[in-house]
């Protein structure tokens, strides 16, 4: 599942983030240009507030 995020909270402009989720409320992500990839929890607070949405990614493989 992606997972979209925006630099500013809670308004309606495109996500300039994305993640991946891997379960229990985590999702794996890069912070920046340079930086290590991190596994993140949704709960922490800045990702509450910047959290702009999810999909499944499916493709005909995935869904056989």
């Amino acid at each position: 599942m992606a997972i979209s995020c925006s630099s500013v909270p809670r308004v309606a402009v495109p996500a300039d983030h994305v993640g991946v989720y891997v379960g229990n409320g985590k999702f794996i992500q890069s912070p920046r240009s340079g930086q290590e990839i991190q596994i993140t929890s949704l709960s922490e607070d800045y990702w509450q507030r910047h959290y702009v949405g999810a999909r499944r990614v499916m493709t005909p493989k995935t869904i056989r």
